[in-house]
């Protein structure tokens, strides 16, 4: 039902991308969220619900998150795509089948707050992007060869990082 209204609103919204969007909404049946001391806000100041787009944007900011062992931090400057592909290929490679996100800094300050990673919110500042993995992976070591991987690229800075709670 929740997920049939929520393919219907981003259906709405944004045409094609929405389709797109809807589909990898549905496709995870029972995604993980973090846990959390309070509820996240769904109005925003002016108590209007926010856009389907960056709810979407919350939710899976949120999944990864609470599946991942570990998290790094990064700052990243004139990355351009090709660069950025092939970050994304060495750290799948050589750092237990890392994954690289580029995120929006305030929605994840926002996704960020009352959970185990709220320490890391003043990091999110400026063109921000995570290194995180899926659940199976070994969090210390693999911290450790992501970190080799990043500190190759002259365009990263790492600003924080983050292992078990």
């Amino acid at each position: 039902m929740l997920a049939l209204t929520i393919q219907q609103t981003l259906r709405s919204f944004c045409g094609p991308l929405a389709r797109g969007l809807a589909s990898a909404a549905t496709s995870q049946p029972s995604a993980q969220k973090l846990e959390r001391t309070r509820a996240p806000k769904t109005l925003t100041t002016y108590k209007k619900p926010f856009t389907p787009r960056k709810q979407y944007l919350f939710n899976e900011y949120d999944t990864q998150l609470a599946n991942s062992p570990a998290v790094i931090v990064l700052q990243h400057y004139n990355l351009s795509g090709a660069e950025l592909q092939e970050l994304r290929r060495s750290l799948k490679q050589t750092a237990q089948n890392a994954h690289l996100m580029v995120v929006r800094a305030k929605m994840m300050r926002a996704v960020l707050r009352d959970t185990r990673y709220a320490n890391l919110s003043s990091v999110f500042t400026g063109p921000s992007a995570v290194v995180y993995w899926d659940s199976a992976a070994d969090g210390l070591a693999a911290m450790k060869l992501a970190i080799a991987a990043v500190q190759k690229q002259k365009k990263l800075i790492i600003m924080g990082a983050k292992f078990g709670d």
